[in-house]
Formats: C-alpha cells, structure tokens, sequence
C-alpha cells in the first residue's frame, strides 16, 4: 500500500482539475488519469509479488519441513534439501539456475504483455 500511495503522490493534480473543468466525472477521472499514470507502480508490484511468491522457505521449514510425503515440498525447500541435507551441490546448483529462468521468463512474459501499456509520463 505505501508503494500504491507514494504512486498516487506522484500523479499531477492539475490533470485532475484540468479534467473536472472539461466536465469529467469522478470516475472517467480516475479511469482516464490515475490508472494509467499508476501503471509503472502496478507493473512493479506485479513483479515484486511474483517473485516474493518463491520465498515460502521459512514456513514450510518451521511448520512441515516438507510435509507428510514432501506434499508441501516448493522448489526452493527442494533446493534447501539437496543443498544443505544431503550436500548434493551440483542438483542444488541446477536447481537454483532453473528457478532463476523460470523466474526470468515470468518477468519477461509481464513486462512483454503489460510494458507496452505502461504510461510513464503525463504528456
């Protein structure tokens, strides 16, 4: 939310008032200025949250260790495992460089479908 608030200050109030002036109402407003000007700080938010959602290391760690029959097991437990259990360096290597392309490819995906909408100044 403060990432979306400090988004919001940024936007320039006089396209605001400039639109309420040519009669625009409260919600072409927001759909005409403040979406789109927000954008960059949505698209930053995706991302970020994409990749956060690859860090569930330390509950499943802390609560299961993997779960009855590894049923809670994520990619990176599985690195954790080979890396640090059973010293198996070399898968646990590969892994991480797999994770690594797999999260890459996501990003690029985002940013190839979203990036070209992105409006990053008021012009």
């Amino acid at each position: 939310m403060l990432i979306y608030l400090a988004g919001l200050q940024n936007v320039n109030r006089e396209l605001y008032e400039a639109a309420y002036i040519d009669g625009a109402g409260w919600w072409r407003r927001h759909i005409s200025i403040t979406f789109p000007l927000v954008g960059p700080t949505s698209l930053f938010v995706l991302v970020t949250a994409i990749i956060l959602t690859f860090r569930v290391f330390d509950q499943i760690h802390l609560m299961t260790e993997g779960g009855p029959g590894n049923s809670s097991n994520v990619i990176v437990y599985y690195i954790f495992e080979n890396g640090f259990k059973f010293f198996d360096w070399g898968r646990a290597t590969s892994l991480t460089t797999i994770l690594v392309c797999i999260l890459l490819t996501l990003t690029l995906i985002i940013f190839g479908i979203f990036g070209k909408r992105i409006t990053y100044t008021a012009d």
